[in-house]
Formats: C-alpha cells, sequence, structure tokens
C-alpha cells in the first residue's frame, strides 16, 4: 500500500512548482507570452478588445466585418457613460476613491445583478 501522505502531500506542488504545462500557451516574464500559438506582444499587438475576446473564446481570428460589427453593437448597447445609471455611478465614485479599475467594474456588475 503507497503512503497517500506523501502521494498527495505539498512535496507534489513543488515538483511543478516552476513548470506548468498547458495546452493553450504560456509566458516567458520579459521574454515573451504566447496564446494559442500566436506571439502576444507581436502578432497581436494590434488587435482590439473585442477581436482578442472572440479569438480567445473560438481559436479563430475574426473577419474584419465581424470585427467591426461587433464593436459597433458594443458601443451602442453597452457605453453608456450617463451618471444616472447606478451601475456608472458605482464605477466613478470607486475611481474618484482610488480603487483599482478591476474593482470599481466588478462592484458595477454586482448591482447590476
Amino acid at each position: 500500500m503507497t503512503n497517500k501522505i506523501n502521494y498527495f502531500g505539498n512535496h507534489r506542488l513543488f515538483e511543478s512548482e516552476a513548470i506548468y504545462e498547458s495546452i493553450m500557451g504560456g509566458s516567458i516574464p520579459g521574454e515573451r507570452a504566447v496564446f494559442q500559438g500566436k506571439d502576444v506582444f507581436k502578432e497581436m499587438k494590434d488587435w482590439d478588445w473585442l477581436g482578442m475576446l472572440y479569438f480567445c473564446a473560438t481559436g479563430k481570428e475574426i473577419s474584419k466585418a465581424a470585427n467591426r460589427f461587433l464593436n459597433g453593437l458594443y458601443c451602442m448597447c453597452f457605453n453608456y457613460a450617463d451618471p444616472r445609471i447606478w451601475n456608472n455611478r458605482i464605477a466613478a465614485f470607486a475611481g474618484s476613491v482610488s480603487s483599482t479599475a478591476h474593482l470599481g467594474v466588478c462592484a458595477a456588475s454586482a448591482v447590476s445583478e
């Protein structure tokens, strides 16, 4: 019988501490980052956010027409900077108190629920 403490112990974490294998990609800090076979800083540097998001979800590059459509849809439906909308007040308040952008967006999203 194998010793389960040794098999499941923290030493297994130390064995793979410096190596994390992924089929999606990886990074070498200070050198490069690869995502689904593309160099993020060289091949994807001119992509816009929704094009990158589409690629992350599907693994395929988006066509120019579809990218233009999605960006137009995003601008028409999701980007209202109206201060009367409660979510925007929450995000603005987070920014005015020097919170992080991520926390402000998460708080604004949370009140949407």
